[in-house]
Order: structure tokens, then sequence, then C-alpha cells
């Protein structure tokens, strides 16, 4: 079926509001689950066994192979940043692993540190990133 039918077909906006209503409904279980999982932990976990239960939570609802967290840390007197926490499917876990503690100087990736103190981001999959910088997480 071609877009255009798919179009002239009656009641699709509602099939796809519907849907697209679904999909919210899942993530916000999944960052409320996250949040529940963060503020709560068990009187024998510790807050990286929450963390990584709020990661999965996540990883799960959006569909992906990992989910990493990274912090900046000064190392020698030079800015790094640094694997604090990874969360990996079974799909991921197939894949090379990144150790915890991998560290890297922002002066490896200047860019990165630019667009970090502009308040921005680096998300999605590694496909979608720049060749680059796809080179440089896979080295």
């Amino acid at each position: 079926m071609s877009h255009t039918a798919l179009a002239d077909e009656p009641g699709w906006k509602n099939r796809y509001a519907a849907r697209k209503a679904r999909r919210l409904e899942q993530l916000l279980h999944a960052v409320n689950g996250a949040a529940t999982a963060l503020l709560t932990p068990a009187h024998d976990e510790g807050f990286a066994v929450s963390l990584l239960k709020a990661m999965d939570l996540m990883g799960r609802c959006l569909d992906v192979d990992r989910v990493q967290i990274w912090r900046n840390e000064v190392v020698d007197w030079t800015l790094h940043f640094v694997l604090r926490y990874e969360w990996l499917s079974d799909i991921g876990r197939q894949k090379t692993s990144m150790p915890a503690g991998l560290k890297f100087p922002y002066r490896d990736k200047p860019e990165w540190e630019s667009k970090f103190l502009r308040g921005e981001y680096i998300n999605g999959p590694l496909s979608a990133q720049p060749s680059d910088d796809q080179d440089f997480l896979r080295s």
C-alpha cells in the first residue's frame, strides 16, 4: 500500500494518534520506573544497582543496545570524559563492551567539549554520528 493510499484510508489519523499515545505512555512509564528505581533503592542495594535498573528500563523502552553515562573528571590536570556506567541489552552483550573507567582527554575531541559547554549533548545511534566520531568511539 502506498503512502497516498494510506492517507486516503478512513481513520488513519486516529490510528496514528493512538500509536503515538501508546509510545508516549511507554516512555512515561519507563521514566517513572527509572525515577522510582533511583529514589527508592532497597536496603541491600547501593546507588549503582538502582542506577543500572533505571538504565535497563530506559534501554528496553527505547529498544537500544547500550546506555552509557560518562562523567567529566580532571586527570593529571587535564579534563577527561570517563565512562562510569554502562547497561547492555542482550544484543549489546554480543558486541565489544567498553570497560568502566575508560577515559579520554577532551583535547582528543575538542568539538565535544565545545558542544557540552553550550549545553548540547551527543545522543543517538552510533551509525547516525559523524564518521570521525564513529571511528573515535570504535577505537
